[in-house]
Order: structure tokens, then sequence, then C-alpha cells
């Protein structure tokens, strides 16, 4: 009988290149396959919560501008045409940008293109759009104030980036101070030639480099940001609960700042923390999950600006047992400072993290979406590769070290329940 081939297992990651141009001085990073009749990517302004300065305002102006009409087109007209041309086209909003995705049939890449151009130039914020936006994003609002898990990542990152552009969250009482015209100006401002990159996969070739072109139509404002002041942000050790009587289970979030990923102790930092959490096989997950039986998922992970990063240790759980959770949580912190990692578990979540990553490369869509994230914090297209090299070659007294110097004391601790 023959035996089974050994499974061979993939100690690295391979990363595609990413070509780029400039178009009519607009950075175009591209990545071309010929496999598929498609053009998919995302169109960047930095009209995010760090330049509109308030939440609500970039999220309503986001929106408006993907799906609020135009001088020619209304809402609807938008949609039909969209649809027309076998295209999607979504905007969300990041602390730091705004993204436009998008995915359209390469024969009507021009099409889109143009419409495209319509909406960035000449969105007009129609009375009735507008009421029904706001109305529909405070619904949601008054939605998620019922979800603990939404209550308590609201707290924790109000409280934890408090004193920076990043602690400022959406809040009931904002839907009532809502300036239209103010809204439409940071448009005018923020919406230009001036502060667009474009990212792009699919069947790339000369024809859509000159359809690309037609983005200098797209106006420019001449705006200049405001330097924001720097700002640095202390650790503190701080505990809140939120009472919500109908919560069905208590959420909790435990975290910190910690140094951002251009530091150096960034990756080995990592690599604590997915030992930590960030794993099906991490101890967090061994332990409250496996072990206990106190939730069917609790994660560590680091959350990253392009100012500073942070940890959030998330799990949801039954309210008469949530003290436990957060001593285990505890407990398995300070095991980490103190007894070195074996080998073995080591190994076991290396091979995780790599298979994780490989899936950040499998296709040009999801490389050029990788890319995009790394880019826009001003990080090399490497840095997986990097970060994979010290998981490589870290020592358990390293994961010691790191673990004492960022991972003990001035926690920030969210619960909301029911008790």
């Amino acid at each position: 009988m023959n035996s089974l081939p050994k499974i061979k297992k993939i100690k690295d990651i391979h990363i595609p290149q990413v070509s780029y141009i400039s178009i009519e001085k607009i950075p175009l990073y591209y990545i071309v396959d010929t496999k598929l009749d498609l053009i998919s990517g995302y169109f960047i302004f930095d009209a995010g919560l760090k330049q509109v300065k308030k939440n609500l305002h970039s999220v309503l102006i986001g929106l408006m501008v993907a799906k609020g009409g135009t001088k020619n087109y209304n809402a609807y007209k938008i949609s039909e045409l969209l649809d027309y041309y076998g295209a999607t086209l979504n905007v969300s909003i990041t602390p730091y940008n705004a993204i436009f995705s998008f995915s359209v049939l390469k024969r009507n890449f021009s099409d889109f293109s143009n419409l495209f151009i319509e909406i960035i130039n000449n969105s007009t914020f129609p009375d009735d759009e507008f009421e029904v936006r706001v109305k529909q994003l405070k619904a949601k609002q008054i939605e998620r104030l019922q979800d603990t898990k939404y209550i308590a990542s609201k707290k924790f990152t109000k409280e934890l980036l408090k004193g920076t552009p990043y602690g400022n969250v959406i809040e009931l009482k904002d839907f009532a101070r809502i300036d239209k015209g103010q809204l439409f100006n940071c448009y005018k401002r923020l919406y230009t030639k001036d502060f667009l990159r474009m990212y792009l996969a699919g069947n790339i070739d000369d024809k859509i480099f000159r359809i690309l072109e037609n983005f200098n139509q797209i106006k420019s404002s001449n705006f200049n940001f405001e330097p924001l002041n720097s700002f640095k942000v202390k650790n503190k050790k701080r505990k809140f609960f939120i009472k919500i009587d109908s919560a069905k289970q208590t959420s909790l979030r435990i975290g910190k700042i910690v140094p951002n990923n251009l530091h150096p102790d960034f990756h080995k930092l990592a690599v604590v923390i997915h030992l930590l959490g960030g794993t099906f096989n991490s101890r967090l997950m061994q332990r409250l999950r496996e072990k206990e039986g106190l939730t069917y998922g609790v994660y560590a992970h680091l959350t990253s600006f392009p100012e500073l990063s942070f940890l959030t240790i998330t799990a949801e759980v039954n309210s008469e047992e949530k003290q436990k959770a957060i001593d285990i949580i505890y407990e398995e912190i300070e095991k980490l400072t103190k007894i070195p990692v074996t080998r073995k578990e080591l190994n076991t979540c290396f091979y995780d993290v790599v298979n994780e990553y490989l899936t950040y490369y499998d296709n040009p869509y999801s490389t050029i979406d990788t890319f995009k994230s790394l880019k826009e914090l001003g990080l090399q297209e490497n840095f997986y590769k990097e970060f994979i090299e010290t998981f490589k070659k870290i020592k358990p007294e390293e994961i010691i070290d790191i673990a004492n110097k960022y991972l003990t004391n001035d926690f920030l601790e969210v619960v909301v329940g029911n008790e």
C-alpha cells in the first residue's frame, strides 16, 4: 500500500509585484490579471475622520458623494447606471481616509470612470436624499446602542484614544448638530484630485491607462491641511462598567496603547499578541473556550494608525462568568511575562499565521487590497515578510522581555452587560 505523501509546511510567503505609475500626477498602483474581463480596486481620498474631525460628518459626506446624486443624475439613476455597467461602487470611511471600492466589467470601464468623475465633481447633496441618509444613520445608531459589543467597542475607543482625532465616536446628540452647508464645503475641499490615490487589479492595459487619464478632469481645490498637533496618548489603568438591562451576554474589552508599526519592537510584539490571542490555537482561545467553556471566541489583536497602535482583547461571556474570564485573561498575560514559550507552541502559532498571510496574496485582488492597506499606513510592501522573518528568529527570552515591556500594568478595561 502506498503511503500518503508528506505535507510540506510553508515557511514563507510570495509577494507579487505591484507596479506604479503617475497618471496626471495621480498615483496609480496596479497589478495585471488577464484571466478575467474585470477591473476592481479602490479610489481613495484623504477624507476620513482625521481630516473631517467629526466621525458622523465624515461618514455622511462619503455616503452623499457615493449615493446622493449629482447635477446630472439623481441617486436612482446612478444606481441604475451601475447595474447597467455590471459595476459595484461602495464607500467606507476609515479614521484616515475615504475608500471607494469598485468592480466593473472591463468593456464598461470607460463609462464607469466617467460616472465616477461625475459623482466626485458634481455631487449636490439634495435635501431629500440628505434627510434620508441622516434618518438611516440615526436609526442604525439607535439600534447599535442595544448591542453590547458595539457599546463596549465604542466606549473602549473613546476612552483609549481620548485627545486624538481617532477617539471621536458617533454620539446620538451629533445628529442634532449637522450643518449640511458645512459638510458640502468639506466635500468640495477634500474630494479632489489633490488628495486622490488609485489601486487597481485586473485586465489592465494601455486602453485602461488612457481612460484613467480622464481623471485629470477631477477638480482641484488648492486646499492645504492644517498640520495636526502631535499627540501622545498615555496609558492609564481604568475600569468602566456599563449596565444594559436587556443584555443577554457581557462584552469585555481590555487593552492599551502600544508602539506603532514603524517601531523596531512592533514585529516582536505582534508575535506575542498572536501567541496570546491571535489564532484558534492561541492561549486565550485554548483556555477560555476549549478548557473553561466560557466563550465561543476570544481574540487579541493590534490596530494600527499612522501615529499609534493599540492592543484590544475582546470576548463575549455570560454575565455570571465575566470576572472569571477577566482574571484568566490577566493570568495568561502574566504567564507570557514569566514563563518561556516552548518551541512547539511557537511553531504551531507560526504556521497558523503564515497560512493566514497566504490568503493576503492568493490572487491579484487580495494582493492589491493588502498592498493598499500597507501603503495607506506608510508601510513597505514587504512588511509581512519582515514579520515572518522576525517570527522565525525570535527566542523565548525575547518574548518574555517584550511582554514585560509592553503588557504589564495600565490596562483599560470596559465591561458591558446586565450585571
